[in-house]
């Protein structure tokens, strides 16, 4: 295994593992062309990460990103938001961790509490589940769903 799929593989378990224990909707989807992991937090809410070795596609837009070639922070500004690339070291994923949830914290609030959170993120789940591409192959990892997906 390549040294790089092992950094990817160690950083989305640390994330995963992280943000799971803070109440976070993880879903996930692992490329199957490339290395690269895509985790979206509650249902797109809260935006998405991608973790990867390569430049990822261009049409493709990513507010986190963990780059495991990359040696530090790097921001992009985006014609609708700002693009942050972290590397992969253990001081970058922690400072990635607080910047995630910072911002989720920001969304519940402008959601008007988590109570209105919650329903918007089962509103957005059910209007996209259909649709192709990253909504319906990813799998939701967690079991802190309960109300989103209709099992």
């Amino acid at each position: 295994m390549k040294s790089t799929t092992k950094d990817i593989r160690h950083a989305t378990s640390f994330i995963e593992s992280k943000l799971l224990e803070e109440g976070v909707v993880i879903q996930k989807y692992e490329s199957m062309s490339t290395n690269s992991v895509y985790l979206k937090f509650d249902c797109g809410l809260s935006n998405s990460l991608r973790i990867g070795d390569h430049a990822g596609k261009q049409q493709l837009s990513y507010m986190f990103m963990v780059d495991v070639t990359h040696s530090g922070r790097r921001i992009v500004k985006q014609e609708r938001f700002t693009q942050y690339t972290y590397a992969a070291t253990k001081k970058q994923l922690k400072k990635i961790l607080k910047h995630i949830l910072d911002h989720r914290d920001r969304r519940i609030d402008q959601y008007g509490g988590y109570a209105n959170y919650r329903e918007q993120m089962k509103s957005h789940y059910i209007k996209s589940k259909d649709q192709k591409g990253f909504w319906s192959q990813a799998e939701f990892i967690n079991k802190k769903r309960e109300g989103i997906k209709n099992d």
